[in-house]
């Protein structure tokens, strides 16, 4: 990678390191959804809401992502509910500026699962502006289903729990909708996954809406470049990346150089972010 100076003032820097997140990110380019395949016809599109606490520290500090479940024969995506349409909108945009989307929480990342393969393929972009892919088989949460049950948007739901990387879940499954899935890496139960959250409240993702497509929809793959890895080298990368912003950088060949608003050079090293992600391990 060729060297680079980036002389920035702080202000505009702090607002692009929230792009490191990713379980991740705040003020990223897009991902390119310029070029893509289609490889599946949308069946149901589930909108989910999560509300998110980036600084576990901070608990009156929530920020959300709106994310949609697309469902096909074979294919489920989810993805930020910011990229529908972000085609046009980029078409709008002055030729020149820089077109920023929201990377925080999981605004940044897009999960695909095969289930012919068994396969899950996510892809993560990054504020460093690369973007990141690694493909493993989909997880099976060992649920525990309880007797609860509740009204969710008109349907009857059962509650249940389970322990997954790190965080304990109780969700919460709708038995009369046939699907065994649910938002981000969530699946396996006995009807679809209305709302499931953490033990702490720090991800509570909420179902506001199901809709079957009045028109054709399909699930489309975008032919991105890729950085390719595996989970858990990419979370070490990111956490590493709220801790080091400035040497990570550097590390790539990448000069950093931080400034007040009034040109005074800051010690980027002691520069770091909040890190609260959904994996814990």
């Amino acid at each position: 990678m060729n060297k680079k100076r980036i002389s920035i003032l702080l202000i505009i820097l702090i607002y692009s390191i929230k792009g490191v997140y990713a379980q991740s990110t705040g003020g990223i380019i897009p991902f390119n959804t310029k070029e893509k395949v289609v490889i599946d016809t949308v069946k149901l599109m589930v909108s989910y809401e999560l509300s998110f606490l980036p600084d576990s520290t901070k608990k009156n500090v929530i920020l959300t992502n709106r994310l949609t479940l697309s469902l096909g024969n074979i294919y489920t995506k989810l993805m930020s509910s910011q990229y529908y349409g972000i085609d046009n909108l980029q078409k709008k945009a002055p030729k020149g500026s820089a077109f920023n989307v929201e990377g925080r929480g999981l605004a940044a990342t897009i999960i695909y699962k095969n289930k012919e393969t068994n396969s899950m393929e996510v892809n993560v972009k990054l504020a460093d502006h690369d973007t990141y892919r690694y493909i493993e088989s989909i997880p099976k949460q060992v649920w525990k289903i309880l007797n609860q049950r509740k009204q969710i948007l008109g349907y009857s739901c059962q509650a249940a729990t389970t322990t997954y990387l790190g965080r304990t879940y109780t969700a919460w499954f709708a038995p009369t909708i046939p699907i065994h899935e649910g938002p981000w890496k969530f699946s396996g139960l006995p009807g679809l996954i209305l709302d499931v959250s953490d033990s702490r409240g720090h991800y509570v993702f909420k179902c506001i809406g199901l809709e079957r497509p009045k028109q054709q929809e399909f699930i489309e793959k975008y032919k991105i470049k890729f950085v390719d890895t595996n989970r858990k080298k990419l979370n070490s990368y990111i956490k590493n990346l709220h801790e080091n912003f400035a040497t990570v950088l550097e590390a790539q060949g990448r000069h950093v150089a931080f400034f007040t608003p009034e040109g005074k050079e800051i010690d980027n090293k002691k520069l770091s972010y909040p890190y609260n992600p959904i994996e814990l391990e």
